[in-house]
């Protein structure tokens, strides 16, 4: 996360490639800009008093420890996509007697299909994730 936030430096110097020795984020994750969609950005020219304001903001070490902090925190969106799945296809209403015996082992066949489908839905995810990174 720390070098994606470093990585607005260059990109809004119209620099979207670059060997700064770090290990994630060596280019711009969007797509290659053409010649016609350069020239309408207004880039902001190395030295000039915008970028150097920006890089005063964007290198403060408070805020760099700050963001170095985030990259351990983890949301619990997947988790909870995977519980409203559970709660759309299992039986509300299950018991633990003998007579509702097969009813508890569709409820165990209906959740190991759900995790199965949320780990593929998650595979999914991170391709396209890293593809889209590089």
């Amino acid at each position: 996360m720390k070098e994606k936030w470093l990585s607005i430096i260059p990109h809004v110097s119209s620099k979207h490639s670059w060997k700064l020795g770090w290990k994630h984020f060596k280019k711009c994750v969007h797509h290659r800009l053409s010649r016609r969609e350069k020239k309408q950005v207004p880039w902001l020219k190395p030295g000039s008093p915008a970028l150097v304001a920006l890089e005063e903001v964007v290198n403060n070490k408070r805020l760099l420890k700050d963001i170095e902090k985030l990259t351990e925190f983890h949301h619990t969106g997947e988790l909870d996509i995977f519980h409203s799945l559970m709660l759309k296809y299992q039986n509300k209403c299950t018991s633990a007697t003998d007579e509702c015996w097969h009813i508890l082992n569709l409820q165990h066949l209906i959740t190991t299909i759900i995790a199965i489908g949320f780990k593929l839905y998650l595979s999914r995810v991170e391709t396209r994730s890293a593809a889209i990174q590089g």
